[in-house]
C-alpha cells in the first residue's frame, strides 16, 4: 500500500511514521528544503511538546463548534500526555517539565526534528524536498490518488495532507492556496492569526522595543459584515494577560497573540476592533490613587512644586512606555499637574493606565504570523480517523483544518499542525496513523 503524506512538518512526519510502522510504503512530498522547518522556529527554539494542563482541550477555536468538540473529544479520549512523552521517548527524545509545559531537554527544537527525521530514515520513508503539490485527483477506475507536484506526477492508494497554511516567512502562499482550493469540504479563506496587532499611532515609536506585563480586554463591535458601530451595536469580549511588547506600528507579546485569533476574523468581517490596556495589573485604582496622593502631599509639604504624571509613572512603568504616555498626553489638562485640579488629574492618569485605549487597524500579514484562523471545515472529515468524509481515502490534517490553539504560557505553541500536535494532539496524529494503517493494511 502506497502511502503519500503532503507536508514534511511535525503533523506529517508524525504521520509518516505511524503509517510506515505498520508496514505502509510512505513517501513525504515537502515543498521546503528541509522538513520541520517550521518546527524548529517553535516556543522561541525551544519546542513545548506537551502541557500538563488539563483543561487545554477548552482552548481551541473554530466557526464550527461543534465540530470542534468532536474532534477535541476523540482526540484527548485517545491519547494523554503520558502517551505522547512515551511515543517521544520512543523516538530517544529526553524531556522536562517546566510547570506544566514539557519541553525537550535540551531546550532545543531542532531536537525534535532530528529525532522524527532519524525515525523516518529507520522505517525507509522517501523524502521529496523542494517538491510542491499543485492539485489532487482521485481516479475511480484504478481506485488511486494522482498527486500533481512541480516536476512530475505521482500515484498513491491513500493520501494524508498535511500541507500546513502560508502563515510564516516561507513564501509558500501560492502554493497553499493553490493546493487548498482542490481540498474537499466547506473552507475559509485564510487569515493570520497569533500575531501582532496594528495600530494607527504616530507616538508609538516611543515605546518600541518595551515590554512589560498587562491585562487585556479586547472588544468587537458590528455585527459581521456590516460597517454598523453604534452604541447599540452587538459586541463580543475577549481578556487575556501576559506579556505585552511594544512596537512603532504595533502591539505585541503572547497576550496580544491569544487575542488575534479574534481580531482577524472580525477585522475581515469589517467588524470594529479596540483594546483597553491595563498597564498595572498589580495594582487597583484605590491603591494607585492613594499612592499617588500620599507623595503628593509629602512632596508638596516641603513647599516643592506638584509632582507631575512623569514623575509619578517612573518606576513604575518601563522608561519608553513612560515616555510614549507623555506624547499622548501632551496636549491634554494632565500635561501638567496644578495643585488646584490634582485629584481630578491624578484620577485621569488612573484611568489612563488603568484602561489605555486603542483601536486596531490591521494584523500582521502572513509572513509575521505564527499560524492562520481558516481551512477546510472540520465537518467535512470523520473527527475519530481525519478521513474526508465524501473522499475516502484522503485524510486531512493539522494546520489546514479549520481551528486553532491558543499559546501555552509565554511559549510559542504555534502553527495548526503544531498545536494540534506538540502536546496531548500530538499523540493523536500517531494513534490516528494507526487507524489509517489498520483501515488501509493490504
Amino acid at each position: 500500500m502506497k502511502v503519500f503524506v503532503i507536508g514534511a512538518g511535525a503533523a506529517g512526519m508524525i504521520a509518516a511514521i505511524a503509517a510506515a510502522s505498520r508496514g505502509a510504503k510512505v513517501t513525504l512530498l515537502e515543498c521546503m528544503d528541509k522538513p520541520g522547518r517550521k518546527l524548529l522556529g517553535t516556543g522561541n527554539g525551544r519546542c513545548n511538546l506537551s502541557t500538563l494542563d488539563p483543561l487545554y482541550k477548552d482552548r481551541y477555536l473554530s466557526s464550527d463548534p461543534d465540530a470542534l468538540r468532536l474532534l477535541t473529544e476523540e482526540i484527548f479520549a485517545q491519547m494523554s500526555s503520558e502517551r505522547t512523552l512515551k511515543f517521544f521517548a520512543g523516538l530517544g527524545l529526553y524531556t522536562r517539565a517546566r510547570e506544566e509545559y514539557v519541553y525537550p531537554a535540551s531546550s532545543q527544537a531542532a531536537g525534535v526534528v532530528n529525532a522524527l527525521v532519524r525515525e523516518i530514515d529507520r522505517l525507509q520513508c522517501r523524502i521529496r524536498l523542494s517538491t510542491a503539490v499543485r492539485s489532487l485527483s482521485y481516479e475511480p477506475l484504478s481506485h488511486t490518488w494522482k498527486i500533481a507536484a512541480d516536476n512530475w506526477e505521482y500515484t498513491a492508494d491513500r493520501v494524508i495532507v498535511t500541507c500546513g497554511t502560508p502563515a510564516g516567512p516561507t513564501g509558500r502562499i501560492h502554493e497553499v492556496q493553490t493546493l487548498f482550493s482542490s481540498l474537499p469540504g466547506d473552507k475559509e479563506a485564510f487569515l493570520p492569526s497569533l500575531c501582532a496587532l496594528k495600530i494607527s499611532d504616530p507616538y508609538l515609536t516611543e515605546a518600541a522595543g518595551a515590554r512589560s506585563f498587562a491585562n487585556v480586554l479586547l472588544t468587537i463591535t458590528g455585527a459581521p459584515g456590516t460597517s454598523c458601530r453604534n452604541a447599540s451595536s452587538p459586541t463580543q469580549e475577549f481578556r487575556e494577560s501576559g506579556e505585552l511588547q511594544w512596537r512603532k506600528d504595533a502591539l505585541s507579546g503572547i497576550v496580544i497573540f491569544q487575542l488575534s485569533r479574534y481580531a482577524s476574523r472580525a477585522l475581515a468581517a469589517k467588524q470594529k476592533v479596540s483594546l483597553l490596556v491595563d498597564l498595572v495589573p498589580g495594582y487597583s485604582d484605590d491603591e494607585l490613587l492613594s499612592g499617588w496622593e500620599r507623595y503628593c502631599r509629602h512632596v508638596l509639604s516641603r513647599g516643592q512644586s506638584v509632582p507631575g504624571p512623569e514623575e509619578l509613572l517612573d518606576g513604575l512603568l518601563p522608561d519608553r512606555v513612560v515616555s510614549y504616555l507623555i506624547k499622548r498626553i501632551q496636549k491634554t489638562d494632565l500635561s501638567r499637574f496644578t495643585q488646584k485640579n490634582l485629584t481630578q488629574q491624578l484620577q485621569g492618569l488612573c484611568r489612563l493606565v488603568k484602561n489605555l485605549p486603542f483601536e486596531i487597524t490591521d494584523t500582521d500579514p502572513f509572513s509575521q504570523a505564527q499560524v492562520c484562523a481558516g481551512g477546510v471545515a472540520l465537518s467535512a472529515v470523520n473527527p475519530r480517523t481525519l478521513e474526508a468524509v465524501s473522499m475516502p481515502g484522503l485524510y486531512l490534517a493539522g494546520e489546514v483544518l479549520n481551528f486553532i490553539g491558543g499559546l501555552l504560557g509565554f511559549v510559542l505553541d504555534t502553527f495548526k499542525l503544531i498545536i494540534i500536535i506538540l502536546h496531548d494532539a500530538y499523540a493523536a496524529f500517531k494513534s490516528f496513523g494507526q487507524q489509517v494503517i489498520d483501515a488501509i493494511r493490504p
